[in-house]
């Protein structure tokens, strides 16, 4: 009877030893899965606050370029008036035409291509274009404004693009 109760008692033991490990190896998943589920916690989080804050910075950068191409249609506007009112009231004074060399050339540097018809010999082409100062003011006017737009576009481009690499 001894020895019966000894093996019980060992058997009982050895039970109660496997069930103590197997609910401690539980209790540490378990901790383990909690402390996951936190520093996920944690970090999404971070990752929510990150872009509420991209999406104020790129809000405020759009707000800030629609009044930089507001204020530039402004300026372009009152340049353009200030430019027909000085060649309406010059017209008169500015009837002279434009050397046809001046015109090809011109011509040339804004279209960053070779001038037509180049004098070999170094003088400049003095022959009558048909183009008055007057006509060459507004068109230069109208080429500058153009340059600007184009460049206000570049200047978004580029802080679109700065934006997109902080990103990644």
């Amino acid at each position: 009877m001894r020895t019966l109760i000894t093996i019980s008692s060992l058997v009982l033991a050895f039970a109660a030893g496997w069930n103590y490990r197997n609910n401690s190896a539980e209790l540490e998943i378990t901790n383990m899965q909690l402390s996951q589920l936190k520093a996920y916690s944690t970090a999404r989080s971070a990752i929510v606050s990150l872009e509420a804050k991209r999406q104020t910075a790129l809000a405020e950068n759009d707000k800030l370029f629609a009044q930089l191409k507001s204020e530039q249609a402004r300026k372009n506007k009152t340049i353009t008036k200030q430019v027909i009112r000085y060649v309406e009231s010059t017209i008169d004074n500015q009837q002279c035409d434009l050397p046809t060399g001046w015109v090809q050339y011109h011509n040339a540097a804004a279209t960053s291509s070779m001038p037509e018809h180049t004098n070999t010999t170094g003088g400049a082409n003095d022959t009558a274009s048909g183009v008055t100062t007057a006509r060459a003011l507004v068109t230069i006017t109208d080429n500058y404004q153009s340059c600007n737009d184009i460049r206000l576009r570049l200047l978004e481009l580029q802080a679109w693009a700065r934006e997109v690499s902080r990103e990644h």
